[in-house]
């Protein structure tokens, strides 16, 4: 997998070819499902998917302090109370498996 930034754009691609079918549109199916979360983690906006490739926005990098640990400790346990099924579950209306690996 190749991920690449776009001269200073705050643009962000990620690319495989040979992917397997619908490995990028998962993804992105499940990073818009987890903005959706209504005060959960911040997630990278998904600006376009193909079959071989996904561009995002990038994320901002914040400094590590006990504030902003707090702040996404807090932001995880709210998308974590979100109500996946499980590990791997799809956002509603996707159709598939979720899980890419070994």
């Amino acid at each position: 997998m190749n991920a690449t930034s776009s001269g200073g754009t705050g643009v962000f691609v990620k690319q495989r070819s040979g992917a397997p079918a619908g490995f990028f549109g998962w993804e992105a199916a499940g990073l818009r499902w987890l903005s959706s979360v209504p005060g959960g983690v911040p997630c990278a906006q998904v600006l376009s998917v193909d079959a071989t490739s996904l561009t995002l926005r990038r994320l901002t990098a914040t400094a590590p302090t006990s504030e902003s640990a707090f702040l996404f400790g807090s932001q995880l346990a709210v998308t974590h109370d979100a109500g996946a099924a499980a590990f791997g579950a799809g956002p509603e209306g996707w159709d598939g498996p979720g899980v890419f690996g070994p």
